[in-house]
This record gives structure tokens, sequence and C-alpha cells, in this order.
């Protein structure tokens, strides 16, 4: 049984289409919202999370210089820089 090369490539194009969208599915990012102090009273620690750095996260405006600081000088990038970056997608993540 011969297969042509035209029709293993489309299927490995399609592998690679369905692939891509169940990543760019799961890695959707939770909806999150910054504390007020009022807040607090009803929030459990375990439902709190801090941003790792990326373009799609939102860091808490207390924390940003901190996290601007820290780039910097482990990691030798700026926030900025992670929203730039055409290479690979830095979306960021939340823990």
């Amino acid at each position: 049984a011969d297969v042509a090369m035209d029709e293993i490539l489309d299927c490995d194009e399609e592998d690679a289409e369905e692939e891509d969208a169940a990543v760019q599915e799961s890695s959707q990012l939770p909806a999150v919202r910054i504390l007020s102090r009022e807040d607090l009273k009803g929030v459990k620690l375990t439902d709190v999370v801090l941003p790792l750095p990326g373009f799609d996260v939102v860091y808490p405006p207390y924390l940003k210089a901190t996290y601007e600081e820290l780039s910097q000088s482990l990691l030798g990038l700026s926030l900025t820089d992670f929203s730039e970056c055409t290479m690979v997608r830095l979306s960021g993540s939340y823990r």
C-alpha cells in the first residue's frame, strides 16, 4: 500500500493544528483580580495567587516595581521584554 507524500503531510498538518489548539486552550490563564483590604476578610490564603512573569498576567500595583527589579537582576529582562519576545510566547502564569 503506497501512501503519497502529500497525504502524509496533510495528516501531519492536521495533527499539528489539533495539538496547537489543545495547547492554546490549556494555557488559558484564570481570571484574577487584585484584592483590596476589604476583600481580605473573606479570602482563604489558598485562594491567593501571585503572577509568574509574562505578558498575559496582572501584576499587583504594590509589587510591580519588585517584579521589575527581580526580573532585571535575575533574568536580565524587563517585564516589557516578555511582551516583545517574538521567538517564544511568554504569557506567564499564576502560582
